[in-house]
């Protein structure tokens, strides 16, 4: 299979040389296309009104000036590659993307933008370590991603990605949930710099909590618990059926 792999950490940074080296020695022909430096939580963003620097760091290997979107823009519609690929995984990424983090990610931009170009995706993350002396796990994460490719492949459409949370640490045990509103405690603290001017950061800090709305188990649960949770994720943002009701009773 022709694989391009993106990510949102940094074409030498998290999962992807990981991931790189065991698809390569299952036999997958491996393409990559990641941002120079890390880019994270940059969503959807793309480079609208300057050009993208295209660097090689081996054969259909490169990274780049743009964001994770941009690096699957142009890889697909710049003819950088000898073909189309026949999937794009992105990731492994540094840090869990579970519910509302999906719309702030930009490892599950990545793919999104893959579905726009009418490729099949797959998004990848691990949750952070619970003891800082363990790090990230990210040859199992591969090892798990190259044993389960064909199923999570099958899982793929053009609607779609497969979006992909692995505990750390690691386990195999697979539950596939829902979304919901991941909550974080993120009130920005100020500190003045003059009578004018004055500086705002966000705390550090992991998620504090879900709120699945009554809507069963959440993916940030599941992971929490030592399990993979595994989601699919439709790339058109969703209407609020309710709502789209009672405009058209308003408005005809």
């Amino acid at each position: 299979m022709k694989i391009l792999l993106v990510n949102d950490d940094g074409y030498n940074r998290g999962g992807l040389p990981s991931l790189l080296k065991v698809l390569k020695e299952r036999g997958h022909e491996i393409w990559v296309s990641a941002p120079e430096r890390n880019r994270s939580a940059f969503s959807h963003s793309m480079n609208l009104s300057k050009p993208i620097v295209f660097t090689s760091f081996g054969k259909n290997k490169y990274y780049c000036t743009g964001t994770p979107a941009d690096c699957v823009l142009y890889a697909i519609n710049g003819n950088i590659f000898p073909s189309m690929p026949d999937l794009v995984i992105s990731g492994i990424n540094n840090g869990p993307n579970c519910s509302t983090d999906i719309s702030y990610s930009g490892t599950c931009a990545a793919a999104r933008e893959a579905i726009y170009k009418k490729i099949p995706a797959i998004a990848l993350s691990q949750d952070f370590p619970r003891d800082r002396e363990r790090g990230f796990d990210y040859e199992s994460c591969a090892k798990w991603t190259a044993d389960n490719l064909d199923k999570l492949f099958k899982l793929t459409s053009l609607d779609s990605f497969v979006n992909v949370n692995f505990p750390n640490p690691f386990s195999d045990i697979v539950e596939v949930g829902e979304i919901g509103f991941v909550e974080y405690p993120d009130y920005p603290r100020r500190t003045r710099i003059d009578d004018k001017s004055f500086v705002m950061e966000l705390p550090e800090g992991g998620a504090s909590g879900i709120d699945m709305r009554g809507k069963g188990k959440g993916d940030l649960e599941i992971m929490r618990e030592g399990k993979i949770s595994i989601n699919i994720i439709d790339c058109l943002p969703v209407v609020d059926e309710e709502m789209i009701k009672k405009a058209r009773e308003m408005f005809r």
